[in-house]
């Protein structure tokens, strides 16, 4: 991918969830499952997004796309329009990989974050159905840059956790 492109997909994956700003606060911190009518609520943060970013000049195709397609899942059964396999643009199934590792080992109201082993695991469970499966291989491939480039921006007090120290550890380093 070329460097424009790489800037573009680093962008598009700050803005992924802008349309989160309309959902509202009880739907976004629910410690527990969401009703039907609240998830459908959740979902429509994707539209919410494309609306707000086609208000914004200068935004680009593929970041516009990026906010309407990372939900999209390979198998054909995401959201909102239910794209299948590679007519999914390339950035949007990058994004939809970073962005469930992300969810995944992210704390939230509604669950603790985990591990990247277990993260790992969860997301292989959906190779060739949420993701794509090539793609998916090479981020898993890709696994010790992640760690490195993770660990280089997290937050401090996250680095005094359990989980930091079982990662380094794995890497033969002192935490």
């Amino acid at each position: 991918l070329s460097k424009e492109i790489i800037k573009e997909i680093a962008l598009g994956g700050l803005l992924l969830d802008i349309g989160k700003a309309n959902i509202p606060e009880a739907i976004l911190n629910k410690p527990a499952k969401l009703t039907d009518d609240e998830f459908a609520r959740m979902q429509s943060h994707v539209t919410e997004g494309l609306r707000l970013l086609k208000q914004v000049p200068g935004i680009s195709d593929i970041v516009v796309q990026m906010v309407g397609e990372h939900h999209e899942r390979f198998d054909g059964t995401g959201y909102p329009r239910g794209l299948k396999g590679e007519t999914i643009p390339l950035e949007g199934r990058i994004t939809a990989i970073a962005d469930n590792f992300d969810a995944l080992t992210t704390q939230r109201v509604y669950k603790p974050a985990y591990d990247f082993d277990h993260a790992k695991e969860l997301m292989l469970k959906e190779r060739g159905k949420h993701f794509d499966p090539e793609l998916l291989d090479i981020f898993f491939d890709s696994m010790e840059e992640i760690t490195r480039i993770y660990d280089q921006f997290a937050d401090p007090t996250w680095l005094s956790t359990s989980r930091h120290r079982a990662i380094t550890q794995d890497q033969g380093e002192v935490a």
